[in-house]
């Protein structure tokens, strides 16, 4: 009996450290536990450059702060990612292929909003290619992926 507790002491020891492994990095990154990449693997810098990151992370957090901005409510954000954004958003969103950023005719931006895997993809790279060299107003960044990128048009 006393040999069983022996053996079992180390084996639940090792368990709970393999739990807190793997458990850590998304408790650390809450409430985006989306966010967490193993870091054995190469974490997030190796996760950015083998798999398309972000799955709205952020948009609510970057919505509020620039709510925050003077005279929001009358303010036009053309976005690579609307959902998650402007549900929470004090003025207009709309989506950057139709707005005057990307079509004569679009509706007029005050500000144009890039989310990271729309970036990856090559969603409206020529735009970004506007902005590229540009400092931001705005940025977002959860575990040294930047997520959002917002810069006045």
């Amino acid at each position: 009996m006393t040999r069983r507790i022996g053996r079992a002491v180390p084996a639940a020891a090792l368990t709970a450290l393999a739990v807190a492994a793997h458990a850590g990095p998304g408790l650390a990154t809450h409430p985006y536990e989306l966010s967490a990449y193993n870091w054995v693997a190469g974490g997030p810098v190796a996760a950015r450059h083998a798999i398309v990151v972000g799955w709205g992370e952020g948009l609510e957090e970057a919505a509020r702060d620039l709510s925050k901005l003077p005279g929001a409510a009358h303010v036009t954000v053309a976005s690579t990612r609307l959902g998650g954004f402007q549900e929470f958003f004090a003025g207009r969103t709309i989506a950057m292929s139709q707005s005057d950023l990307a079509t004569p005719k679009g509706a007029h931006a005050d500000y144009a909003l890039f989310y990271v895997s729309s970036l990856q993809i090559g969603r409206q790279d020529e735009i970004f290619a506007r902005y590229r060299y540009r400092k931001p107003v705005y940025t977002l960044t959860l575990d040294s992926i930047t997520y959002v990128r917002v810069y006045r048009v």
